[in-house]
């Protein structure tokens, strides 16, 4: 993979529809840091965006499904039908 561990960790919380914010909050880092990663990501992917690069990353490989697939809430997927 020509992604680092730290890129590959991010990568699959983004591949998980996490904002860079929780991220950042998840990972113990800023959210800065966590959009320098994005950044270096798409980069070294040639990717268009954020779901690009998770797609790019799961053809070739460094992503595994199993790894990003969890059960969301309801609210989780959508926050303001939760609330209704």
């Amino acid at each position: 993979t020509p992604l680092s561990p730290r890129q590959t960790e991010i990568l699959n919380q983004i591949a998980k529809g996490q904002p860079n914010k929780r991220i950042a909050r998840t990972l113990g880092i800023s959210e800065q840091t966590v959009k320098n990663h994005v950044t270096s990501i798409m980069d070294k992917l040639d990717a268009n965006d954020r779901t690009h690069a998770v797609v790019l990353a799961m053809l070739n490989g460094w992503l595994n499904i199993e790894d990003v697939s969890e059960v969301r809430s309801e609210e989780e997927l959508a926050p303001s039908l939760a609330k209704s």
